[in-house]
Formats: C-alpha cells, sequence, structure tokens
C-alpha cells in the first residue's frame, strides 16, 4: 500500500507501469532538449581545451600548416594562469594545520563550545583521514571551474563507499536547465552517471534501484562527446568504450519538480514537488523515484546535493572563465607564437626560386655546411638563375604584440614575479603596497567566490553526516591530542562549519611585503614598539612554525639571565642605532661617551 509507506521509500517500486512509463518518456524528452541547448558550450570547452597545448596525440598537425616542418606550438599563457590560480587556491583553502573551523551561532555557552570543538576535529579527522579522495577532487573543481567558469561537484552518501563523499561532475556530465541563472533554482538539473555492472547490482540488492533490464552505452550520449574526445587526445590514448565488456550504464539522475499523481504525500498539493528521479538514458525506464525534502518539512523545500564553483561572476548562469575571458586571446597569441617561429625558420632556412629549364639532380637544394652542390645554369651566371626569396628575421613588433595578448591573459591570476622585478629596490612602500593592491584585486576576489563555494559544500556535508550517523550511538575518532566521539544530534546543533582559511588575507608575497615594513619599523623605533613579537610576526609570514619561532627566539627570562655587558664608547652607541640592549656601569668613562656624542 503506497499510502503506508516511508517517506525514503523508492517510489517506482510502488507506482503502476503506465504512470512511470509516462514520466520516464516525459523527463527524457526534456533532458535530451537540456543537452542540446548545451552543446555550444561544450564545444568551446573542447576548443579551450585544444588551445592548452598539453595535447599528446601523435597526429597533431591540422593539414593547413603553411609548410611541412611549420611549428604548431600552443601559447602557454592560459595554462600558466589556470596553473597558478589552482595552486593559490589550494594553499588558501587546505593549510596544513585544519581546513575547517566552526561558529557559534548565538551566545556561546560551554556545551554548545564542546560541540563545536567535537566538529571541527572531526571535520578535520574526515577530510584528513578517511575521505582521502577530498582535496584531489576539489583541485579538479576548481580547475575546471578556472577553465570552463563553472564547475559542480556532488555532496552525497555513497552507497558502494557507504558513507558521505563528494565527487567532481564532469563539465559534460551536469545539465542544468538554463531557465534559471543557477542551478539551485532550476526546476531541472541532471546527474549523467556511468557506473560499472557491480555498481548497477549493488543499487538494485539494496532496494536503491528497483531491477529492470538496462541497457549499455557502447557509444557517447549526443551533444556529450566534444570534451570527451579531447581529453582523449591530451591523454595520447584511445577509449575502450567500445569494447562490450568495458562499457557502462548510463543513467540520468534527474533532480526535478514534477507531480507525481500516485503520490498521496504530494498529489494532494495539486503543484509540482521536489523528486529525485533516475532513469535508464537509452530507454526512459525509471529506476529510482524519491521524495526529495525532509519529512517533517511542510512547505517541502528542496534538498541540495550539488555545490557550484566559479571563477567569474556572469550576466547569465553561474561563472564565466577562462574560456571565455581568454579563449580568443590564447588564439591570437598562439598565432603569432607560430608566426614568429616560423618566421625564424624561414630566415635561417630560407627557400627561394630557380629558372625554368636548368638542370637539377634534385630539386630541393639542402646543402650541408661544408658542402657544395652542383647545378647546371646553362653558362649563366648563377645569381641569375637562383634567387633566394627576401624572408624577414621575425618581427620585434608581432613578439611585443604577442606578450601584450599574453600579459592580458594571465591578468586575473596576477602572476606578478616580472612586476616585482621590474620595481626599484628602494621604491616608495606606498607605490609598492599600491601595485600589490591594484595587482590582487581580481585573484582575491576569485579565492572569496572559491571560500563561499567550499562553505557552500561544507554546510552539505554537515547535512549528510547527520542522516549518515547513526542514532542514539556515537563515532569514535582519534586524532592527535586524544580519542573524541561525535554523536548525530552533535549536526542538529546550531553551530556553523566553514573553512579555516580567511577570504580576504593576501598571497605570500604580499604577507611577507607587509611584515618586513612592521619589523624594519621596529627596528628604526625600538622604544615604542615590541620587539619580540614584530620578529615572531616577521618569521609567522616567512611560514614558520611556532614550535621552530619558539626555539628560534630566546625566551625571556633567558634573556633576563646573560644581561648585556658594559661596552666601550663606540660599541654603545652602534648598538643603539641597531636597536640592541646596552648596559651602564659605574665604573665606565663617561665623559668619553659625551664627547663622542657632542662631536
Amino acid at each position: 500500500n503506497i499510502n503506508s509507506v516511508s517517506h525514503t521509500e523508492n517510489l517506482a517500486l510502488l507506482l503502476n507501469e503506465n504512470e512511470l512509463r509516462e514520466i520516464g518518456n516525459t523527463l527524457k524528452q526534456a533532458i535530451e532538449e537540456d543537452i542540446g541547448s548545451q552543446e555550444p558550450f561544450f564545444l568551446a570547452v573542447a576548443t579551450t581545451l585544444k588551445n592548452l597545448g598539453i595535447d599528446l596525440s601523435i597526429q597533431n598537425n591540422e593539414g593547413n600548416d603553411p609548410f611541412e616542418g611549420a611549428s604548431n606550438v600552443y601559447s602557454s599563457a592560459m595554462f600558466e594562469s589556470i596553473i597558478d590560480i589552482v595552486t593559490s587556491a589550494k594553499s588558501a583553502l587546505f593549510p596544513a594545520d585544519g581546513m575547517v573551523d566552526t561558529v557559534i551561532l548565538g551566545e556561546a555557552e560551554e556545551d554548545l563550545q564542546n560541540i563545536a570543538y567535537r566538529k571541527k576535529a572531526f571535520n578535520n579527522y574526515f577530510f584528513n583521514v578517511v575521505a582521502k579522495e577530498f582535496k584531489k577532487e576539489a583541485l579538479r573543481t576548481i580547475f575546471w571551474a578556472t577553465l570552463a567558469g563553472s564547475a559542480y561537484k556532488k555532496v552525497f552518501i555513497c552507497p558502494v563507499l557507504g558513507r558521505p563523499t563528494s565527487v567532481f561532475i564532469p563539465i559534460e556530465d551536469f545539465i542544468v536547465n538554463r531557465d534559471q541563472s543557477s542551478h539551485i533554482a532550476a526546476v531541472r538539473k541532471t546527474h549523467i552517471l556511468h557506473i560499472t555492472e557491480r555498481e548497477l547490482q549493488i543499487r538494485i540488492r539494496s532496494n536503491m534501484y528497483r531491477d529492470i533490464t538496462a541497457t549499455k552505452q557502447e557509444d557517447p550520449i549526443n551533444g556529450t562527446e566534444m570534451i570527451g574526445e579531447q581529453l582523449e587526445k591530451i591523454a595520447g590514448y584511445e577509449s575502450s568504450r567500445f569494447n562490450r565488456e568495458d562499457s557502462k550504464y548510463d543513467i540520468y539522475e534527474c533532480h526535478t519538480d514534477f507531480r507525481i499523481k500516485g503520490d498521496p504525500e504530494g498529489y494532494q498539493y495539486d503543484i509540482p514537488l521536489p523528486y529525485i528521479i533516475s532513469l535508464d538514458a537509452t530507454s526512459g525506464k525509471i529506476f529510482r523515484i524519491v521524495r526529495n525534502w525532509e519529512a517533517s518539512d511542510i512547505l517541502k523545500k528542496k534538498q541540495e546535493f550539488f555545490v557550484n564553483y566559479s571563477l567569474l561572476p556572469s550576466l547569465n548562469g553561474e561563472g564565466y572563465g577562462m574560456a571565455n575571458y581568454a579563449g580568443r586571446l590564447t588564439e591570437a597569441a598562439t598565432s603569432l607564437t607560430r608566426q614568429l617561429i616560423n618566421a625564424g625558420i624561414y630566415a635561417n632556412f630560407p627557400g627561394g626560386a630557380y629558372q625554368a629549364g636548368i638542370r637539377l639532380e634534385n630539386n630541393n637544394l639542402k646543402p650541408a655546411p661544408g658542402e657544395f652542390v652542383p647545378i647546371q645554369t646553362g653558362g649563366m651566371p648563377i645569381e641569375q638563375v637562383i634567387m633566394a626569396l627576401p624572408y624577414k628575421e621575425p618581427s620585434s613588433i608581432l613578439n611585443d604584440l604577442k606578450n601584450q595578448l599574453e600579459d592580458n591573459i594571465r591578468k586575473p591570476s596576477a602572476i606578478i614575479n616580472d612586476k616585482i622585478t621590474e620595481m626599484t629596490p628602494r621604491a616608495p612602500v606606498g607605490s609598492t603596497l599600491a601595485m600589490f593592491e591594484s595587482l590582487q584585486r581580481v585573484p582575491n576576489a576569485i579565492l572569496q567566490g572559491f571560500h563561499e563555494s567550499f562553505t557552500r559544500e561544507l554546510e552539505l556535508f554537515n547535512d549528510r553526516f547527520a542522516e549518515w550517523l547513526p542514532d542514539n550511538q556515537s563515532y569514535p575518532f582519534v586524532v592527535p591530542g586524544g580519542k573524541h566521539e561525535i554523536m548525530k544530534k552533535d549536526f542538529e546543533a546550531n553551530i556553523q562549519v566553514l573553512p579555516a582559511s580567511d577570504p580576504s588575507t593576501q598571497n605570500a608575497a604580499h604577507r611577507f611585503l607587509l611584515s618586513e615594513i612592521v619589523i624594519n619599523n621596529a627596528k628604526s623605533v625600538p622604544e615604542i614598539h615590541n620587539l619580540e613579537f614584530a620578529f615572531k610576526y616577521f618569521y609567522q609570514k616567512l611560514g614558520l612554525s611556532d614550535k621552530d619561532i619558539s626555539q628560534l627566539l630566546s625566551p625571556a627570562d633567558k634573556r633576563q639571565e646573560n644581561p648585556p655587558q658594559p661596552q666601550d664608547p663606540v660599541s654603545t652607541i652602534m648598538a643603539v642605532t641597531q636597536g640592541l640592549p646596552v648596559t651602564a656601569a659605574v665604573w665606565q668613562d663617561h665623559e668619553a661617551y659625551l664627547i663622542i656624542i657632542n662631536n
């Protein structure tokens, strides 16, 4: 009886076949239309992948080279920029001392403080020890978000791993109905799953899926193959998807608003409600239908499982990336790079023309160094029958234009090493800081965007932990410093989980510059500064641990045990100018001090 099933039951096991067939056919058609609408985006991403210049396929030329042996290299500026952004995001989001922190919303009572401490310790333990795939999946997501502008991760309880996890969703495997600007507001979003025979059987035997005849997908889904084909060229191998044994089942997992007549819990509202519907991509047969709202939620708000990472804000949609910003610039920089290289080849190995009718043993004269090739000129001077074409050396103007284009490509990542070396050693502090601020404005905004996305992802993990952990039973875990336990009810407390990183933190070069300014000012006016703290602050910005700093700096009590000894007048005055401690004694020649100071 469908009226007595639990809220999380697979409704596909209970609805009649006619309704299931109607739902499957309707959704399959809608999803395929969504895929077709995103084909231009997939093509743009595939073209951008090609322009990265990391293609390992054997055949690189496209049949339109100006001559045999012409250059087909690509400008590396976009790849450099992407790598710079990814590495900056890695160091900012995943510090070595823990990537997760907690904040208590409201009054910080003692019980809440204890829960906050346990949740912080548990999250850092889980992502470092249990979910070892987390950082790698996060960096893949950030790379693709930088490249394509928008990338998605899915946070869910994996039926194979038996625990919460988050995975990067390949660009071509996440289809969003673009009538709305974000995936959160979209009426339909589809994750295309490619699962093996083993995974399918696990889902069927656990009653997650109903047992139906599914078809293995031997060819890619139309419209989604472009990116995959380009990735194969980059990797230097061809997929084995045409092997029947290696092919997988393609399943549309659609998170959508739908009006299901046979669901008594939803049909009474007479409006579309959120469901997760899984269907075979080939036949449209339904595997699974589950309600996607909390059983206690009278408003029937949809539960979220996806988080978006994006590089830059967009006019519509969820973000622009290097494909949008620098795609055409990279094509132009690549064209200029090839022209410069080809011009160098022509200048060093010039071609030419010869008079028709002269006798040559070989039409291509390629004399080696020190070798002379005989030709029959018919009695005419050789300079009159053979002429080298006037090829020029590579143009400095083209080279400057190429460099300008590549600088523009790198601007979002602010690769500033060259700018720093251009500055004079005695440049004013204000000018230096202004330059850093100008160069880092966009990169800091990018990192703040990644920080916000990471915060949303941790919130989704908080929800999944609350679903996954058993009732009335603790989950023990071990961290440096001792054993701890976490409870299911801990994730229901009024405590926000967020990244430990500070989104307003500048990059390492900027932080080092500020710390150097601080320590120089402290040394120049020691009487109004705490020199010990200034040096500690300086060493912290260099990246030294607190343990190393404590060993490096002399303890205060040891400094008191070994006070500075009285010195001669010149040494004492030199120590004062350097901000070092000095000591006076009765037996010193004080008149000599006065004479030196007055002179």
